[in-house]
């Protein structure tokens, strides 16, 4: 963030409190729209790969259902990059969901 933002040391964790603030405010959005509440939700803070494969391991869960995209090349089309790599480390059912303009 220092490097392309050109932020000081003393305004990134200002700038991450908001980014994270917003995010939840997204995601708070979305969850109302889209469960009847019975749905166990966490924004989790860390790399992906890791951090999604951790927590559904912690909290026991049955089903990750989780957002993909795919932004380069042929062999990551169909689910993407991340999302592989947490089927690799992932013993859970996985539903993954393409955005309705794929």
């Amino acid at each position: 963030m220092q490097g392309r933002a050109q932020m000081t040391e003393s305004e990134i964790p200002g700038y991450i409190q908001e980014e994270s603030e917003r995010h939840q405010a997204l995601l708070d959005v979305l969850i109302e729209k889209h469960t009847d509440g019975a749905a166990q939700v966490h924004m989790v803070k860390g790399i992906a790969s890791s951090a999604i494969p951790e927590m559904g391991k912690a909290q026991k869960a049955d089903l990750l259902v989780m957002g993909t995209v795919c932004r380069t090349g042929i062999p990551v089309f169909f689910i993407g990059n991340t999302a592989e790599k947490i089927l690799d480390e992932i013993d859970r059912s996985v539903l993954t969901v393409k955005p309705a303009t794929f």
